[in-house]
């Protein structure tokens, strides 16, 4: 089912890093139940942009904190420790 906001109403996109941030207003989260570092995928239609949860594509990772202070949570055992860089570079001369 997709429900839209009442007709006039518009959504602020602003810049995050590379990318872009589409604002949910408080009522369709409330209402969709959407919560904080939930993920989705976008769609673009001749009808617009619509939105599918992508439940189980990262479980047991979340996003914690805000702002520039956010980043995503993996769970115990997820991260491995990396190895030696197979081709590493040569250092920068920063003296010029």
């Amino acid at each position: 089912m997709r429900r839209a906001l009442a007709a006039g109403r518009a959504v602020l996109v602003s810049r995050n890093g590379n990318s872009r941030t589409l604002t949910i207003p408080a009522e369709v989260a409330e209402r969709e139940q959407i919560e904080v570092g939930e993920t989705f995928y976008v769609e673009a239609g001749p009808e617009g942009l619509f939105y599918r949860r992508a439940k189980g594509l990262l479980p047991g990772r979340r996003f914690v904190g805000e702002g520039a202070e956010r980043f995503l949570a993996l769970p115990e055992g997820a991260a491995l420790a990396a190895g030696e860089d197979p081709a590493p570079l040569a250092p920068i001369d920063w003296d010029y």
